[in-house]
């Protein structure tokens, strides 16, 4: 059985807006919906601290101990690839969602340097 042309033109852009459609989705860029809420860390140097991420990249971080105990930076996070950077003065933290859910990643500051880690509460 043929398909008179305009069908099987309407059936071929159907299965290409499909396929393009998934290919996509597949390949999106994470959005902060993925991560939003609040977190609880803790750095390779045994520095407690809470974040919390809203739905549009604006993050509140609370020190709980350490040398910066009591402070709380806030700003607007950034994503580079698949990692979601949080800046506030000297410092920048590179943060990944690991398979496991968890946010890692590296952290340098005037203060020192390391590995930090977040945890859904």
């Amino acid at each position: 059985m043929r398909m008179d042309p305009p069908r099987r033109w309407f059936t071929t852009g159907a299965a290409a807006l499909a396929y393009l459609t998934a290919f996509g989705v597949a390949y999106a860029q994470p959005s902060f919906a993925d991560i939003a809420g609040a977190w609880a860390g803790s750095t390779t140097n045994d520095v407690k601290l809470d974040l919390f991420i809203s739905a549009d990249g604006r993050y509140v971080l609370r020190f709980l101990t350490g040398p910066g105990g009591g402070s709380i930076p806030r700003g607007l996070a950034a994503w580079n690839g698949d990692v979601v950077v949080l800046k506030y003065g000297d410092t920048e933290i590179s943060l990944t969602k690991s398979t496991d859910g968890k946010l890692v990643g590296p952290y340098e500051s005037p203060r020192g340097k390391g590995s930090i880690t977040f945890i859904r509460k």
